[in-house]
């Protein structure tokens, strides 16, 4: 597992996490 990677996940919130992905 990559913690930089998850910490910049964990730092929005998770609703704002899933749209940000999505193109």
């Amino acid at each position: 597992e990559k913690p930089k990677l998850k910490s910049r996940f964990f730092q929005i919130p998770e609703e704002e996490s899933v749209p940000s992905l999505a193109p």
